[in-house]
């Protein structure tokens, strides 16, 4: 058993479970992995012009995709992977600005929903 130092640890500010003060929103996000196999998504602007306050949890419609998809969470390098031909409820763990790296070796566009609201975790296969 290795001990863990707690001394190189640091807190990374997440939004989870916050009512947030912009109301629930929803946003969506069509990917076409036909294109491009990663698409990068850098919601600063918009979050700074008081768009989309925070970001708790993703809609990730994958139920044409035969590839899973990615989400890499930069900041907290969380990976959120949805499989292939399912769609998933996911909590994320993001901070501000909103940066998000999407992957998939499908050749179908997936669409992900932003949801500034907290949800329960569910994957399910279609």
């Amino acid at each position: 058993m290795s001990l863990i130092d707690a001394s190189n640890l640091f807190a990374r500010d997440c939004s989870n479970q916050a009512a947030p003060p912009d109301g629930p929103k929803a946003i969506p996000v069509s990917l076409d992995f036909s294109a491009l196999a990663t698409y990068t998504l850098d919601y600063s602007n918009a979050q700074n012009l008081g768009k989309f306050s925070m970001l708790q949890a993703v809609y990730v419609d994958n139920s044409t995709n035969g590839s899973a998809v990615s989400i890499t969470v930069t900041g907290t390098g969380q990976v959120l992977t949805v499989p292939a031909n399912s769609q998933a409820y996911l909590p994320i763990l993001v901070g501000n600005p909103i940066f998000l790296t999407f992957t998939s070796n499908g050749n179908v566009s997936v669409t992900v929903f932003l949801l500034n609201f907290p949800v329960a975790p569910a994957i399910w296969h279609v």
